[in-house]
């Protein structure tokens, strides 16, 4: 009897620990990259986001500043982003 209330302990507790790591939390203004045995895999945005347990991990991104390497120095941007976005080329 103490071994089966023992193996329930432990089941349930696993259970509740991969209950615990699978919801990540982002906060309002806030971006957080998602990453599956060291690939990314998507971008959490704000709210209780849902990830596989004990495999992945998140990163904050500062949704504010994003560097893109370009090989021609061209990139296209939608005509509403056009006046947010600035280019800086290492030269």
């Amino acid at each position: 009897m103490v071994a089966f209330l023992v193996t329930v302990g432990f089941v349930l507790l696993v259970i509740v620990a991969a209950l615990y790591d699978s919801v990540q939390t982002v906060r309002e203004g806030e971006l957080k990259a998602l990453l599956v045995f060291g690939e990314m895999e998507a971008v959490l945005e704000p709210g209780l986001n849902v990830v596989p347990p004990f495999v992945s991990k998140t990163y904050p991104i500062d949704p504010q500043t994003m560097t893109i390497d370009a090989a021609d120095d061209r990139i296209a941007v939608p005509s509403e982003f056009e006046s947010d976005v600035q280019a800086a080329a290492d030269r």
